[in-house]
């Protein structure tokens, strides 16, 4: 399934966008990160951090178990951009790895959607229970007096 999405601000005219591809079998979702700009780059941050957040919102709708981004020369020298997709979880991957081509960097984020349905348990019966405990039970516990938590000797 081919996939586009891109943001514009509309003051500058500025696009970031992503183009790729969802692999149904493994639940990833390939997309490689492209800009329309004009000839300065100035204001490319808030179109970027929107593609971004529709991007994770994208493959969180799709369900996918992992999202690879592919960055080109012109997105992998970007400190900034780096440091905010490291900080959001992504992790560098080898490029040899990706069905995306020309590609400078790829990064991975593991979302971490379970193969079967997610309200099933592990063992497949679907029981939604835990070992967790939920009771509150009244039990005669006596508190200390305000004076003895002190820990002090009274001066």
């Amino acid at each position: 399934m081919c996939l586009q999405l891109w943001s514009i601000d509309e003051e500058s005219g500025i696009k970031v966008g992503f183009i790729g591809a969802r692999d149904n079998r493994n639940g990833i979702l390939y997309m490689k990160m492209c800009t329309e700009t004009s000839s300065d780059s100035q204001g490319v941050e808030r179109p970027t951090k929107s593609a971004i957040t529709s991007l994770l919102d994208i493959a969180d709708a799709c369900r996918a178990r992992k999202l690879t981004i592919g960055l080109g020369v012109e997105h992998a020298g970007s400190a900034d951009l780096l440091c905010s997709l490291l900080y959001l979880g992504f992790q560098v991957v080898p490029t040899r790895k990706s069905p995306l081509t020309n590609c400078a960097l790829l990064l991975d984020l593991n979302i971490g959607w379970p193969a079967h349905d997610i309200f099933s348990s592990t063992d497949g019966h679907g029981t939604c229970t835990s070992d967790c405990s939920t009771s509150a039970e009244d039990q005669d516990h006596v508190l200390p007096a305000m004076s003895d938590l002190s820990g002090g000797d009274g001066d």
